[in-house]
């Protein structure tokens, strides 16, 4: 007989995969629609700018003071370098795979 835990566990972790895959598909669109209107910067800038005051109010609401070390940054910082890059090859990977409409007119820029 099975317990119940781990289908409830699995049905968790579809539901975060499918919360995580929209959060970052949407912010992926909001990018896009705000590079349209704004520079680069100034949207870079302003999704910092909104991040740290969610961060700071929720540090104020909660209390929580969090504590940055150089040892927590070196454990991000693999997954700081390779998440922009797994955006990339993804990209690339999928231009390769399926030739789509849409993805033709984008050029296919690797570097060099």
């Amino acid at each position: 007989m099975q317990h119940p835990q781990p289908q409830i566990s699995l049905i968790a972790a579809y539901g975060l995969a499918i919360a995580n895959a929209l959060i970052i598909g949407l912010s992926f669109s909001f990018v896009k629609i705000a590079v349209t209107q704004a520079g680069p910067v100034d949207a870079l800038a302003f999704r910092f700018v909104i991040a740290w005051t969610i961060c700071f109010i929720f540090a104020r609401i909660k209390g929580v003071r969090p504590r940055f070390g150089w040892k927590n940054s070196f454990r991000l910082l693999p997954m700081a370098l390779c998440y922009p890059a797994g955006f990339f090859l993804f990209r690339i990977a999928m231009k390769v795979c399926f030739n789509l409409q849409s993805e033709r007119r984008l050029p296919c820029k690797l570097p060099v």
